[in-house]
């Protein structure tokens, strides 16, 4: 049942079957939110800020209803520092996510930071 008590939920897929609805796995959440912030960086003018963010924001939020593992919080904080590479240099970047982090479940030292860092990225390239 759903929330509001009705049935389950159909769809009709791409290729033609219908499929009962699923709520998205965390890491099919993580995959469209990695590769919706992809997109936006490849063609940043082509999707209004506000719809983005509203996307980001939603996709967000569904992420947060469980518990983060040690791997989100390991992206996350790859995700905090590489985004803020981008506008300083990459020591002042890894300083920065620590601060911009403070007070939240993804809270974390200068040295965590930059640890995870490395490890996402090393595994991004290989």
């Amino acid at each position: 049942m759903t929330k509001h008590g009705w049935g389950p939920a159909w769809e009709l897929t791409l290729d033609g079957k219908i499929e009962q609805v699923r709520a998205p796995t965390d890491d099919e959440l993580w995959g469209l939110e990695l590769e919706l912030d992809a997109w936006h960086e490849a063609h940043p003018d082509t999707m209004p800020p506000l719809l983005w963010a509203k996307l980001q924001r939603l996709i967000g939020w569904q992420l947060r209803q469980s518990a983060w593992s040690r791997e989100e919080i390991r992206t996350a904080h790859w995700w905090a520092v590489d985004t803020a590479s981008k506008r300083m240099p990459l020591k002042r970047a890894f300083k920065y996510a620590e601060d911009s982090l403070r007070g939240t479940p993804l809270q974390a030292g200068y040295e965590t930071m930059r640890k995870d860092y490395y490890e996402i990225k090393k595994r991004r390239r290989g």
